[in-house]
């Protein structure tokens, strides 16, 4: 028995002396020596992708709440301008990473399908569904103001040619336009910027 378990750690310690791709990839960097010892600073090989693409973003603490995983993404990407890309946050780190003195949180999105002409290290935009509805009321987000007891807008009624303010209840807010709950029928004329 002794003698077994002796085998098996030698066998383990040849087992880790031993690289393995956990994927397929290409070699782009090798920084260990054989038969020195390697700098723990640094990886000892670099292994490129050439097709199971992920992205990696980190998100501040302040939206962090609303990323869940299987969430719809749009990607584009600075080195593609022409290429659109769709994909899904796969993974949210439990744990906060300090970037540059916010609290942010790594996050992993998987592409859904192959993108032409990706290449590893590329920067990427990202647009996050986390919530959507449909057949709703919305105006530009623009023309929708916070005040002291909730939201307004400026309306044109009845020909006038001056606008009145209108206290308006919002749901969604999106980057370009707000969902109004209340305080406005479609077809109401909403003023973007008085000159």
């Amino acid at each position: 028995a002794a003698a077994a378990a002796s085998l098996k750690i030698v066998q383990a310690q040849f087992a880790k002396a031993s690289i393995k791709a956990p994927v397929d990839g290409i070699v782009t960097a090798v920084n260990a020596i054989a038969h020195e010892i390697s700098s723990l600073s640094g990886p000892a090989i670099v292994l490129e992708t050439d097709n199971d693409f992920q992205v990696e973003a980190y998100i501040s603490e302040i939206d962090v709440a609303r990323i869940l995983p299987g969430a719809q993404v749009k990607l584009t990407f600075d080195g593609l301008p022409d290429v659109t890309a769709q994909g899904v946050i796969a993974t949210v780190d439990p744990a906060a990473t300090i970037v540059l003195g916010v609290v942010n949180y790594k996050t992993t999105i998987a592409l859904i399908a192959p993108v032409v002409g990706i290449k590893p290290a590329l920067t990427a935009d990202l647009e996050i569904l986390t919530d959507s509805k449909e057949n709703v009321l919305f105006v530009p987000r623009k023309s929708v103001t916070k005040t002291a007891t909730g939201y307004a807008v400026k309306v044109l009624a009845g020909g006038a040619k001056t606008p009145e303010v209108r206290e308006v209840q919002v749901g969604l807010i999106g980057d370009s336009e707000t969902e109004i709950l209340s305080g406005l029928m479609e077809g109401d004329q909403v003023v973007l910027k008085e000159l």
